[in-house]
């Protein structure tokens, strides 16, 4: 799991949003169909207020007008990896939280790996050794 800001997932008592506002607003970036209906059907709440899009650039393109609460994020998109979209979030200073989903059998770089973690402010202890 990458999250680019750390901080409290629900803001303070003191910083609560008013009626409309107080919907967790989460967005899911899968290019599967299935899978992202399933995750909606989930997570759906009274509460929650659940989009989904498909690639990176729609992704971004709801960002540059929305924020969101979480992002559930896919690794591998048709037009990019999901690292592009925290490289985004963390250019913009945004606070989403993110988690990042990939199946399986998924083979990630290690380089790729570590940039997905040290861009996400989230260090793993090194190896011992």
């Amino acid at each position: 799991m990458v999250i680019p800001w750390e901080g409290p997932f629900f803001p303070p008592e003191g910083n609560r949003r008013s009626a409309v506002e107080s919907l967790v607003r989460i967005l899911v970036v899968d290019d599967e169909p299935s899978l992202t209906r399933s995750i909606g059907a989930l997570l759906q709440s009274n509460d929650r207020l659940i989009e989904d899009c498909g690639s990176v650039a729609e992704a971004l393109a709801r960002l540059n007008t929305s924020s969101f609460d979480l992002l559930i994020l896919d690794y591998r998109l048709p037009d990019a990896t999901g690292l592009a979209v925290l490289d985004w979030l963390l250019s913009h200073n945004r606070r989403e939280s993110v988690i990042t989903a990939q199946p399986q059998s998924a083979r990630i770089r290690d380089h790729d790996q570590r940039r997905a973690v040290d861009g996400g402010r989230h260090r793993r202890p090194a190896p011992q050794g």
